[in-house]
Parts: structure tokens; C-alpha cells; sequence
């Protein structure tokens, strides 16, 4: 798969950088993840410039084993595993915090609604 098309597919992407510094393209983006969550299904999907792989991490889901579609928004804090991101609840009509596990997608909710409706 063509990293546009990756790109395309993802409801938004957190690039994972590291350190070393860079002479050409593939030595920028050489040990470098492109983490991204699938608006349509909710998958955690990774994809590692090194390999050329893209690798589903797993589903996001609820409590209840559904998965967490409409993900609108999301962040990743350099030095931890966990992202941070805002699910739109169409039960309840809110959005949700929840982190999200960046190793296997493990997601949790915080108990607190976030203010506003669905994010477009």
C-alpha cells in the first residue's frame, strides 16, 4: 500500500520520530512509526517506514466489545505508549476522552463527557 493511500484511509496520523539526525528522505523517516486510527472501524493501524509494513495494532473498542468509530481527534505525548483521543458516543451523544494503549490498542474511557457534539 502507497503511504498516500495510508494517509488517506486514516482519520488523521501521529508520526513517531526519532532522534538521529537526517542526509536523505529515507534517513529521515529511517526508525520512524506512523500511527493512525481508522475513523470508519475504529483500528489502531501502524506503519513502519523501515519495512514499508502497515500493520493493524487492533480494534479500539467499548466496554461492551463495540468498536470506537468516529475517533475525531487524537495526540500522542513523545515518551509515552498511551494516545490521547476524543470518541464521539452516538449512544449518548457526547464525546469521550479515551486512552488508547499504542502497543495493542487496549482503549479506556474516562468517565467525564468532553463538551460539543461530533467532530467533522
Amino acid at each position: 500500500m502507497k503511504i498516500r493511500h495510508l494517509l488517506a484511509a486514516l482519520s488523521f496520523g501521529l508520526l513517531i520520530a526519532s532522534g538521529a539526525s537526517a542526509q536523505s528522505l529515507s534517513d529521515t523517516l529511517a526508525g520512524r512509526v506512523l500511527l493512525g486510527i481508522d475513523r470508519d472501524n475504529g483500528q489502531l493501524i501502524k506503519y513502519e517506514f523501515d519495512k514499508s509494513t502497515r500493520t493493524v495494532v487492533g480494534t479500539l473498542t467499548t466496554s461492551s466489545n463495540t468498536a470506537m468509530t468516529n475517533v475525531g481527534a487524537a495526540a500522542y505525548f513523545p515518551g509515552l505508549n498511551n494516545i490521547y483521543a476524543l470518541w464521539y458516543d452516538s449512544s449518548s451523544k457526547k464525546n469521550k476522552l479515551v486512552y488508547i494503549d499504542a502497543i495493542n490498542a487496549a482503549a479506556t474511557i474516562v468517565d467525564d463527557d468532553v463538551e460539543g457534539g461530533l467532530f467533522t
